[in-house]
């Protein structure tokens, strides 16, 4: 049934949520096979001109060298276009898993699935199934096995969750904290989120396991906002660029209407 529905956008999704509308299958996690979105696994390609941000960069990097790192700010703050294009130059740490969320998504056996086959297509082997899970909750014993398979792999994986505002069961971040610990340096984990994650954040603070860029860091400066500016082939001067990034704060959305 799955290879029948092998399309894009609505058919390929409506087939996604009847599968995860069945009792039976939305037991565990979801063995879907090819409904399983390739465009969910992996950074979408963007329409927009990037501007390269080395001081944002330099702070991804930092983050992946532990265990979390919290990209949170509204809407059109760039979260996804910047963190796509430190990937693009090389930033992940070790092999990349991406997933990009939407609300179908919050279920933990939805969620989990996207997760194993990101960690596959990164390279992680012997990845678990998990087949007997109560509904809307994984076993621990399926996120220690996958812990374990991560850290027989040769070396770390940077996982993204982006948008991860859709995760709004509780539950899947639990098991997904669970999983940072006993996982340790095999995995970096990168949340792209609107809002803050129910997670213990300020446990990762204290043992300074956590970088963090919220709404000011990825404000654009002016050297950016101008830079910004001119891909949209406007010309201004250094003088109205400056008034116009502290008109907008910065927010990249603004930037690129105010011209």
């Amino acid at each position: 049934a799955s290879r029948a529905v092998q399309g894009v956008g609505g058919p390929l999704m409506a087939a996604l949520t009847l599968l995860t509308n069945n009792d039976t299958v939305a037991s565990g996690l979801l063995l879907v096979g090819d409904v399983v979105l390739a465009a969910k696994l992996g950074p979408h390609d963007t329409l927009v001109s990037v501007i390269e941000r080395p001081r944002l960069y330099e702070a991804l990097s930092r983050g992946v060298r532990g265990p979390l790192t919290l990209v949170s700010a509204p809407a059109g703050t760039g979260k996804t276009t910047l963190v796509r294009s430190w990937v693009d130059a090389g930033g992940a740490f070790g092999d990349l898993a991406w997933v990009t969320l939407d609300d179908a998504d919050a279920r933990p056996g939805v969620f989990w699935t996207y997760v194993r086959a990101a960690l596959g297509r990164s390279g992680v082997e012997a990845l678990p199934v998990e087949r007997s899970a109560r509904r809307g909750q994984v076993s621990r014993i399926f996120l220690g096995e996958l812990a374990g398979c991560l850290s027989r792999h040769p070396q770390p994986v940077t996982l993204v969750l982006d948008n991860a505002e859709s995760l709004v069961d509780h539950a899947v971040w639990t098991d997904l904290a669970f999983l940072i610990t006993h996982a340790g340096p095999a995995l970096r984990t990168v949340v792209s989120t609107r809002v803050d994650p129910p997670m213990p954040t300020q446990r990762y603070r204290i043992d300074a396991d956590l970088v963090e860029l919220r709404f000011a860091d990825l404000a654009f400066t002016s050297s950016e906002a101008g830079a910004l500016i001119e891909q949209h082939g406007v010309s201004l001067s250094p003088h109205s660029v400056d008034a116009l990034t502290r008109r907008t704060g910065g927010w990249a959305a603004a930037l690129r209407l105010g011209p």
